[in-house]
């Protein structure tokens, strides 16, 4: 248990690393989060029922059920018929931005920004 003055500091260290690791990617992201609650739980900087308090938020229970639908359109090919239909080849940087744009932006109308990101990923790598 750390004294109370040192909270802040650890923390911001917690996070650095976690950044850090993130950045590297030579752990998986949900590895190197975990570790991080749980450093900053047995360090008792917050206490398990505030940390498991937070899961219990109906909007990251959103989000995640919209990430598993993203998976789902990536999987049957609905990401990859919208790349070709709305891609196609365009000739310049900004053409293919426009054309970006388009499918993101009716996909956002019905669902959170961050799954539509998720499902876009593989089409633009």
């Amino acid at each position: 248990m750390l004294p109370e003055s040192l909270h802040l500091p650890f923390v911001f260290l917690v996070l650095a690393a976690a950044t850090y690791a993130l950045t590297v990617r030579r752990l998986a992201p949900d590895a190197v989060l975990f570790f991080s609650v749980v450093l900053v739980l047995s360090a008792g900087v917050i206490s398990v029922e505030s940390a498991v308090a937070k899961f219990a938020n109906i909007g990251l229970f959103a989000v995640g059920v919209l990430y598993v639908v993203a998976e789902g359109l990536r999987q049957t090919g609905a990401v990859g018929f919208t790349a070709q239909r709305f891609l196609g080849h365009p000739k310049s940087t900004a053409a293919a931005q426009a054309r970006v744009m388009l499918p993101c932006a009716g996909l956002s109308a019905f669902m959170n920004n961050t799954p539509v990101v998720a499902a876009m990923l593989p089409v633009i790598n």
